[in-house]
């Protein structure tokens, strides 16, 4: 049986979400089935992996976040040169810029089988404006003429979607982002003291964590900002940022000036989550937008307490009160308020890691997102597909 080839298209990502993902799907593919490749930047931090995991890697040296038509353009001659030279049958397209050039190059070279996999719409990144109209209407045109299969990862993003009218509703598919359940990793006595000694834990230490990468999305100001509202009343605690970006130095000098340089701790990225989440009593994920985070996935199925914004993506996690709790983004007051309530409630605590794990266990298991994703790829490339494959199967959850 000939094999489905794939190919995933994704900008210059750095360690987060989107390349988990893309590493989910590559290593739970059926070999026998599926032959899968990737395209990226050479600045990518997940290169090595993608080159030792992909049946073949293709460098799109110029792909990258930011605007710049010279580039731009250079990278789309190099996906172009991809595409045709190798004939995919799926082309999957990840983040916002190289979806983009990604689609108008699977579709100019007659890839059977264009996908998006949204990830948070992009135009949730902007307040009200020219940006969030141009962002959005980019997504739409992009969906209604240059993608067969746009695939939300949330059923927030999904209602927003058809709301909207970003996506025509036999075009779109709700597969949830998950994390795998099944293979967990051992925690290192090692490198839990290592790490304890390097947040500076001591047994009364309270410690509050959040995972990802420095940037205003993930908004690591407000955290700094609350740990000020909470350092009124306690003052033995520790943020520990587990991540790095470009926001590093401005929350070291919103610390300093709000005197609480020993208070936070930024430990950068970091391979030994399981460890670093036995440390925490807190997590928290103040983001302004999301898709859907695997970061608290991990706090949650790691029995931590999980603390985050009211913001798309959170509700298919999180049940407000029953598997962790819900505060409004951008408001340091009230988050500050809700880490200390639940510190001071053992049994609320108790109850919310109860939920939230059995929730992410029965939910979230990234085998059967993956044969989700997988029947996807064989109804695209069916050889005599109708419109009527798509309509009758709208939804895969």
């Amino acid at each position: 049986m000939k094999k489905i080839r794939v190919l995933h298209i994704v900008t210059d990502v750095e360690v987060g979400g989107v390349p988990y993902y893309i590493r989910l799907i590559m290593q739970g593919l059926d070999p026998e089935r599926f032959e899968v490749s990737v395209a990226t930047s050479l600045y990518s931090s997940q290169v090595d992996f993608f080159k030792h995991m992909a049946f073949a890697f293709h460098p799109v040296p110029h792909l990258q976040k930011s605007i710049n038509p010279i580039k731009d353009v250079l990278a789309f001659a190099e996906i172009y040169r991809i595409l045709k030279k190798n004939q995919y049958d799926v082309v999957h397209t990840h983040m916002f810029k190289a979806s983009v050039l990604g689609r108008i190059a699977a579709r100019w070279c007659g890839v059977p089988a264009v996908l998006f996999t949204s990830n948070g719409f992009r135009f949730n990144s902007f307040s009200e404006g020219v940006l969030k109209q141009a962002a959005y209407q980019i997504e739409k045109w992009f969906a209604r003429y240059f993608t067969d299969v746009v695939i939300c990862v949330c059923q927030q993003e999904k209602q927003q979607a058809l709301a909207k009218g970003i996506v025509l509703p036999h075009k779109l598919k709700m597969v949830p982002t998950a994390i795998d359940v099944e293979n967990r990793p051992v925690i290192d006595p090692q490198a839990r003291e290592h790490y304890r000694r390097l947040i500076g834990r001591e047994p009364e230490t309270t410690v509050i964590g959040t995972m990802g990468r420095l940037v205003k999305q993930k908004d690591p100001i407000t955290l700094v900002k609350a740990a000020g509202e909470m350092k009124k009343t306690r003052d033995n605690f520790r943020i520990v940022f587990i991540g790095d970006g470009p926001l590093r130095k401005a929350i070291l000098r919103q610390a300093q000036r709000d005197k609480l340089s020993r208070h936070i701790v930024i430990l950068g990225f970091c391979r030994e989550i399981d460890t670093l989440m036995s440390l925490l009593d807190v997590f928290v994920l103040p983001s302004l937008y999301e898709g859907q985070p695997h970061a608290l996935m991990e706090a949650m199925l790691n029995r931590v307490p999980v603390v985050a914004t009211d913001v798309v993506g959170m509700h298919d996690l999180i049940i407000h009160n029953h598997s962790g709790i819900l505060v409004p983004p951008a408001d340091p007051h009230l988050l500050a308020d809700a880490i200390l309530n639940l510190l001071g409630n053992t049994v609320q605590k108790q109850i919310l890691v109860e939920n939230a794990e059995k929730h992410v266990r029965n939910n979230f298991s990234a085998r059967t997102m993956v044969a989700q994703i997988e029947r996807i790829y064989k109804e695209c490339t069916a050889k005599k597909r109708s419109p009527a494959v798509f309509a009758d199967s709208n939804d895969i959850e």
